[in-house]
């Protein structure tokens, strides 16, 4: 929710929805004649949003991450040279081997969803699927 000071105005506040499918909902709320500020954009901030006044003339903005929206992130991995506990160096060369990876990219791999809540999500709020490679 973003507020603004002052008295409550619909010009002042909106709420922001976080959803999984833009284009879709656009769609389904164009046809069931909710007044639509806008198309659905792709911004610079990798999200594809649109905007709208609900029924009682409030500002409602709706959005999905979007990768591809922007600059592409550079990604350049480098050599690391550590130090891990005996065990756990056994543990992930067993994964390694059981994913047919090597134990570089299981590091990498486990580090990236490390955080994820589920299979859509990660803890940052990102959908894991906007972890990518170049």
């Amino acid at each position: 929710m973003h507020f603004y000071p002052g008295e409550p105005n619909p010009d002042r506040h909106w709420l922001y929805f976080q959803i999984e499918d833009v284009d879709g909902a656009y769609e389904w709320m164009r046809g069931n004649g909710v007044k639509i500020l806008d198309e659905p954009t792709d911004q610079p901030w990798h999200m594809r949003e649109f905007n709208l006044r609900d029924f009682n003339g409030y500002h409602l903005r709706f959005g999905a991450a979007n990768i591809r929206a922007g600059a592409p992130i550079e990604i350049r991995r480098i050599a690391l040279d550590a130090r891990i506990e005996e065990r756990l160096a056994a543990l992930v060369a067993d994964l390694a081997a059981h994913k047919n990876m090597t134990i570089s990219e299981v590091l990498e791999e486990t580090l990236l969803h490390s955080f994820e809540t589920s299979r859509k999500w990660s803890g940052s709020g990102w959908p894991a699927r906007t972890l990518r490679a170049n």
